[in-house]
C-alpha cells in the first residue's frame, strides 16, 4: 500500500474557501462604493461651501454699486464689483479654475448683500445646488 500525505488542501476545501471570499467581497465592495460616493458628496459640498463664501464676498463688495451687478440675477460670465467676470473673481478668492459654464443660477441680493441661490457643475455626473442657506448635491 501507498502512503498518502494529508498535509495541504484538497480541492473541495480550495473551492470552499474561494466561495467564502467571493460572498464577502459581494457584500463589501457595494458598501464601500456607497462610502466612496458619500465620501466624494461631501467634498463637492465642501468645495461648493468655498465658491459660497466667494459670491458672498462678491456680493457684500458689489452693495450699494449696482451697475455692476444689475438686478438679481447673474451668471458667472457677468462683470463683478472687481471689473473682472465674476467667475474669475471666485478663481481669484478660493483659487480654483472654474469657468464660466461651471457656476450658474447664481443669485444675488445686491440690496441685502446675500447669496440666495448657485449651482455649479462639479462634475460632468452631478451637480451641487445652494439655496436657503443648504446645499444639495444632485444627479444631471
Amino acid at each position: 500500500m501507498k502512503k498518502t500525505s494529508k498535509r495541504g488542501f484538497t480541492l473541495i476545501k480550495f473551492i470552499v474557501i474561494m466561495i467564502v471570499i467571493a460572498i464577502i467581497a459581494a457584500i463589501a465592495v457595494p458598501a464601500l462604493a456607497g462610502y466612496i460616493d458619500e465620501v466624494r458628496q461631501r467634498a463637492y459640498v465642501a468645495e461648493a461651501r468655498n465658491i459660497e463664501v466667494a459670491l458672498q464676498k462678491i456680493a457684500t463688495e458689489a452693495r450699494g454699486n449696482s451697475q455692476h451687478l444689475p438686478g438679481l440675477y447673474v451668471n458667472a460670465n457677468v462683470t463683478g464689483p472687481g471689473g473682472k467676470p465674476l467667475v474669475d473673481e471666485i478663481n481669484m478668492i478660493i483659487g480654483t479654475d472654474f469657468k464660466g459654464e461651471d457656476i450658474t443660477d447664481i443669485t444675488l441680493d445686491i440690496e441685502s448683500a446675500k447669496l440666495l441661490k448657485f449651482r455649479w457643475h462639479a462634475d460632468s455626473n452631478r451637480a451641487v445646488i445652494f439655496e436657503n442657506d443648504n446645499f444639495t448635491v444632485i444627479y444631471v
